[in-house]
């Protein structure tokens, strides 16, 4: 029998993927490239480390587009994160990415113990 909920580095990857793709479509390649860099440079956090640490994304992104915008820009995340991941993505008042991040992982987790 295997250990519940999805591979560590599995859901990691798609949460990194999630945060890439919207970014690109929202701001574009050079944009989101430096923005990378500039996370990189600031917080010694490459773009694979981000998944880990998105709180300082997040406050870049805050920085950048101010509170309402980076939750908008949250709120995308999070629905391409469960559409990636065939779950249904329903809105939380309140919740910022991370909140989704852990609320996909559990219902990943239920889906497997079905």
């Amino acid at each position: 029998m295997s250990a519940p909920g999805p591979a560590p580095k599995a859901f990691d990857a798609v949460v990194e993927e999630s945060i890439d793709t919207v970014l690109t479509q929202l701001l574009g390649k050079i944009v989101t490239d430096a923005i990378y860099d500039y996370i990189e440079r600031n917080y010694s956090l490459t773009k694979d480390e981000l998944t880990q640490n998105s709180d300082k994304l997040f406050l870049v992104l805050g920085t950048l587009f101010g509170d309402k915008g980076r939750r908008v820009v949250s709120r995308y995340m999070a629905k391409h994160l469960f559409r990636n991941l065939d779950l249904r993505f329903e809105p939380v008042e309140g919740f910022e990415f991370l909140n989704y991040v852990e609320k996909a992982r559990s219902q990943l987790e239920a889906k497997e113990l079905e």
